[in-house]
């Protein structure tokens, strides 16, 4: 390991600078019966997706309500959809053909996280902005769209590290929601900070 880059969360871009719209799409809610889920993702006027950086991607979370359509098919093991369906790099939209496995209860929704890389157009500094989305696989209910904490870095926000170099204290928030500092490790052992790709 050669460097360690640090992200650090701060404030972010306005809420409307990275857009998440979706809507299940089906004709008959009857068992068997095909439907779609529509996605599409945007951002506001001034910003633009980071091209030179790991591509928009939708994660979708398992439903025992819906099979996939495809040789595609969701996997047990991680909850998430195996490639193609992640990666959103040639077209902001994207059509989930699936299949009704059983007959959709009110309660049922199909649940995913868009996810995508956005900078002021021209800047070289970016934020990695994260929606969580909830989608009714009945009625005309609309999708609920939540935002997650954006992370910046860039060439004058956070310099990568060499060996050698002292880390600066920061606070990460663990999954079960509990804080995690630095500080309360340094001297005693090795930390290894790891991003992995699945954000459930």
């Amino acid at each position: 390991m050669t460097g360690i880059m640090l992200t650090l969360l701060l404030s972010g871009p306005p809420a409307d600078a990275f857009k998440v719209s979706a809507a299940v799409a089906a004709d008959s809610r009857a068992v068997g019966a095909p439907a779609e889920l529509r996605i599409e993702l945007a951002v506001a006027d001034g910003w633009e997706i980071v091209r030179d950086a790991p591509p928009p991607m939708v994660q979708i979370a398992p439903n025992p309500a819906i099979r996939l359509d495809g040789p595609e098919k969701c996997s047990p093991l991680t909850g998430f959809l195996r490639l193609p369906y992640e990666d959103m790099r040639e077209t902001l939209k994207r059509k989930h053909k699936f299949f009704l496995a059983r007959e959709p209860k009110e309660d049922d929704r199909v649940d995913f996280i868009a996810q995508a890389y956005i900078r002021k157009t021209g800047s070289e500094s970016a934020f990695h902005v994260r929606r969580r989305v909830s989608v009714p696989l009945i009625g005309d209910g609309a999708a609920k769209v939540s935002a997650d904490g954006p992370w910046k870095w860039g060439p004058a926000d956070n310099p990568l590290l060499t060996i050698g170099d002292k880390a600066p204290d920061f606070t990460l928030k663990s999954g079960d929601g509990s804080q995690t500092s630095l500080s309360e490790y340094r001297s005693k052992k090795n930390v290894i900070i790891a991003c992995y790709r699945a954000f459930w």
